[in-house]
């Protein structure tokens, strides 16, 4: 399924305290995870291990592991 968008908040994007303590490339990992969960077949949902995660964003899997430390994903 094509979805069009998603809603985009950027004051909650700024005011989530665990996103905060990430480092930039760890945030900018997680706007492509959101975009990948945005295109997923269940709808905002990734059953997959991390690795394939980072391998299909193009990110380092540490950048994800940070994100996992940090609660975000």
């Amino acid at each position: 399924m094509n979805r069009p968008s998603f809603q985009f908040y950027p004051a909650d994007w700024r005011a989530n305290s665990n996103l905060r303590r990430c480092s930039w490339a760890a945030r900018g990992a997680w706007i492509e995870v959101i975009a990948l969960m945005h295109d997923s077949d269940e709808y905002g949902l990734l059953r997959w291990p991390l690795a394939d995660i980072a391998l299909a964003v193009g990110c380092p899997i540490e950048l994800l592991e940070e994100l996992v430390a940090k609660g975000v994903l």
